[in-house]
C-alpha cells in the first residue's frame, strides 16, 4: 500500500504546473532565510575594529619592512 501511495504522490507532483512549484520554492526558501538572525551590532563592530586592526598590522609592518624594495 506505501509504494502504491508513494507512486501516486510522485505522479501528483509531476503534474503541477511549474509556476506553483517555483512559487512553492521561493516561499521556503524565502522562509528559511527570514528566520536566520542577524548579528547584534556590537558584534558587528567588533569585528570592524578586529579586521580594522590587522589590516594596519599588515600596512605598517609592510612600511616598516619592506617598502622602498618591495620585497617582502
Amino acid at each position: 500500500m506505501a509504494g502504491w501511495m508513494l507512486a501516486s504522490n510522485h505522479n501528483a507532483l509531476r503534474r503541477m504546473p511549474r509556476a506553483w512549484c517555483t512559487s512553492l520554492c521561493i516561499f521556503f526558501l524565502s522562509t528559511c532565510l527570514l528566520s536566520v538572525g542577524a548579528m547584534r551590532p556590537d558584534r558587528v563592530a567588533q569585528l570592524r575594529d578586529e579586521t580594522v586592526d590587522m589590516f594596519y598590522h599588515g600596512f605598517d609592518n609592510y612600511m616598516h619592512i619592506a617598502f622602498p624594495e618591495d620585497e617582502v
